[in-house]
């Protein structure tokens, strides 16, 4: 029997930080939906959340962690690791591979395309259709081109380290 990790890749849930709409229709809360919801259809399968950003001295996986265990959901793992996109697709290949489990990322309609091209090939992709913060939509429009050129002119360790400085302070 194939064993499964679904990874909802984490978008920001914090309310204090330009969300609108209610958490039941925002983009991170359709995703993690979407992974409880194929996490009772997969008999083998685990969900994950692998996150290290704290902003207002509130973390991320903690909001996720509370979100998950509201669904029904506790045996689900929380990784405190990856403050952005790029970590966290590599944590977790790296956790599918160690645990020989297939693995499935869940990504807001707007992070799908660099989710897909950071993941590469052999990774499951689903995709979360939700009312998204206003300031990452400018964000993730952009980067669909970025991305490539980031890594294909070998600026991605430089780029990365400027926004784990930026979220190591607690800054979307």
């Amino acid at each position: 029997m194939e064993k499964y990790l679904i990874v909802p890749i984490v978008k920001s849930p914090h309310m204090d930080s330009g969300r609108i709409g209610p958490k039941c229709k925002q983009d991170w809360y359709v995703g993690l939906e979407m992974a409880v919801k194929l996490h009772k259809d997969l008999r083998s399968s685990q969900i994950a959340v692998i996150t290290d950003f704290t902003t207002n001295g509130i973390h991320e996986a903690d909001i996720y962690d509370q979100a998950l265990l509201a669904n029904g959901i506790e045996d689900h793992l929380i990784y405190r690791e990856g403050l952005e996109t790029i970590g966290q697709i590599e944590a977790a290949k790296k956790i599918a591979e160690e645990g020989g489990q297939k693995l499935v990322l869940i990504s807001t309609f707007l992070h799908r395309p660099r989710v897909e091209y950071y993941a590469g090939k052999g990774v499951l992709h689903r995709t979360a259709w939700g009312i998204p913060r206003p300031k990452e939509v400018i964000r993730d429009i952009l980067m669909i081109p970025l991305a490539p050129i980031i890594r294909n002119f070998g600026l991605e360790e430089r780029f990365m380290k400027r926004v784990t400085r930026r979220r190591t302070n607690g800054i979307l």
